[in-house]
C-alpha cells in the first residue's frame, strides 16, 4: 500500500539521534501504529464497497454473504 511505503520513507528522514532516544521511539511507534491502522481501514472500506455492489448471488460464489459482509472485512 501506497500509505505504508510513505510510512517508512517519513521514519528514515528522522535523523539518527533523535530516533535513538526512548521517547522518539515510543511516539515514532505510535505514529507507525496509527498509519497502519489507517491504511488498513481504507482498504477494507474500499473492499466493502466494491463488494456491497456485487448481487447477493455473486456474493454466495465468492463464499460470502450480505449479512456477514462487514464482519468479515473487519478481521
Amino acid at each position: 500500500m501506497p500509505t505504508r511505503d510513505m510510512t517508512a520513507s517519513a521514519i528514515e528522514m528522522v535523523p539518527a539521534t533523535m530516533a535513538a532516544g526512548p521517547a522518539w521511539a515510543v511516539w515514532r511507534a505510535r505514529l507507525v501504529n496509527c498509519v497502519t491502522k489507517c491504511a488498513d481501514q481504507l482498504a477494507a472500506q474500499a473492499a466493502y464497497e466494491e463488494l456491497s455492489r456485487l448481487s447477493d448471488a455473486r456474493l454466495e460464489q465468492q463464499g460470502l454473504s450480505r449479512d456477514t459482509l462487514v464482519r468479515t472485512l473487519r478481521v
